[in-house]
């Protein structure tokens, strides 16, 4: 994995790509010549082939992962070893060029819309930034507002400060935040799978640490998934600590603020504490939870609330195009069954259809789980939200292959519990590499 990492950081493209018809491309080369203005590299190569290599080098990472994971399954492992190897890797991933996706850039963007220009990144797109600030050739989105929770608009609102950042500076800065949350996530991981199986921790760390989806879409990358798992991980660990549940579900909230899609877990979570709680304390609880999670999204939402506008960038998201190949599927059935009297493959059709199907999953699998809600210890959780938010991806019209992290990082954090949804959601988020050609 060091040597596929490595040749990730030594290669450039050339600068041959500016009349290509195919965006992404432009898009790689760019990214990654703005890295290597600063880290030196050693092979260049034509752009094409830049981009194959670099492919490759995601597919060989994963082939490589799942062998060893594999292989190392039930097998004594030196912890220390472990976390060197993985310090190794967060230092090359750090300094590998975001070549992969441009979302970095757009956590700029919507952050440097409010702390630069004032702007409320909500209402305001690309469009509104001066035609001379240099974020403006990284972005891939340019017409839309930002689709995320108001918690990570603050954060990207104080990592983009300052009117003087170049795109190099705020890349690394929400690359290093990226990083921080990783090894956070990867020392609660340990910590949680430790509690009830000591032996099987190193593996379980070295499963989530090692990972191409927090290798390549994390560390590279600099997704806000990291971010969302961390605070998920965060909740589970103030469960298990505290005696008082009201913390953990703040930090189950605060993933929602960042992301809406872990909001059923946030459901499922709200439901297990109050039926842990004696009856007769139920209501008060109940009324003691929601007073302190409504407290916590005003005061996310309070810098940027001009009504429901705030949300008309994410409940446009199925719009920008569906890219799930089984949505797709079963859309283009659904519309040929009915003669085209149903539209599944429009955005309003395939969201119906998506929101059916996880409702049917919820009714025939996942409602035996409930029966012993009563009983969930903090692993139970932790599987528990991990199907949940695989469940959820699997059937969504519009999913991109990071958003695999967090169910795989919930699952390996259950340890034994959630083997089994571990390697499904390893599967799935290979599958879902399918969606960048869709």
């Amino acid at each position: 994995m060091l040597a596929i990492l490595t040749v990730l950081l030594v290669t450039v493209p050339r600068s041959d790509a500016a009349t290509s018809t195919f965006k992404s491309l432009r898009e790689m080369v760019r990214n990654a010549q703005l890295f290597h203005e600063v880290f030196p590299a050693a092979v260049v190569l034509p752009s094409p082939v830049f981009a194959v290599i670099a492919w490759s080098c995601v597919a060989f990472l994963w082939v490589v992962y799942v062998l060893l994971c594999l292989g190392l399954t039930g097998r004594p492992l030196d912890l220390r070893a472990t976390v060197t190897w993985t310090a190794g890797f967060a230092l090359l991933g750090l300094a590998i060029p975001p070549v992969f996706s441009t979302d970095i850039f757009s956590y700029a963007l919507f952050g440097r819309l409010a702390a630069v220009y004032g702007l409320n990144p909500y209402l305001a797109t690309a469009a509104d930034l001066p035609r001379s600030d240099a974020l403006l050739a990284y972005l891939y989105w340019r017409d839309i507002s930002s689709p995320y929770g108001p918690l990570w608009t603050i954060v990207s609102t104080i990592v983009a400060a300052g009117g003087d950042a170049t795109p190099l500076e705020l890349a690394i800065r929400f690359k290093l935040l990226s990083l921080g949350a990783s090894v956070l996530s990867g020392w609660l991981v340990y910590r949680l799978v430790q509690e009830r199986w000591p032996e099987h921790a190193t593996w379980a760390y070295l499963a989530f640490t090692w990972n191409p989806l927090v290798l390549v879409e994390g560390l590279i990358a600099g997704h806000n998934d990291t971010v969302v798992l961390a605070l998920l991980l965060i909740g589970a660990w103030l469960l298990l600590r505290s005696a008082q549940p009201v913390l953990g579900m703040l930090g189950l909230t605060a993933s929602a603020l960042v992301k809406y899609s872990t909001l059923p877990i946030l459901g499922l979570a709200g439901l297990a504490v109050l039926s842990q709680a004696p009856q007769l304390r139920r209501l008060g609880l109940a009324l003691r939870l929601g007073g302190v999670l409504l407290g916590l999204i005003v005061l996310a939402f309070a810098p940027f609330w001009v009504g429901i506008e705030v949300l008309t960038s994410t409940l446009n998201e199925p719009g920008r195009g569906i890219n799930n190949l089984l949505i797709r599927g079963l859309g283009w059935f659904v519309t040929e069954v009915t003669g085209g009297r149903i539209d599944a493959l429009g955005p309003a059709g395939a969201v119906g259809m998506a929101v059916a199907l996880f409702l049917l999953w919820l009714l025939l699998i996942f409602r035996r789980q409930l029966r012993s809600l009563p009983s969930w210890t903090v692993h139970d959780h932790l599987v528990a939200w991990s199907q949940l938010l695989l469940a959820f991806l699997v059937v969504w019209p519009r999913i991109h292959t990071w958003y695999f992290l967090v169910p795989i990082g919930l699952a390996l954090a259950s340890g034994r519990y959630g083997r089994r949804t571990f390697w499904l959601a390893t599967v799935a988020a290979m599958a879902s590499y399918t969606s960048y050609v869709l």
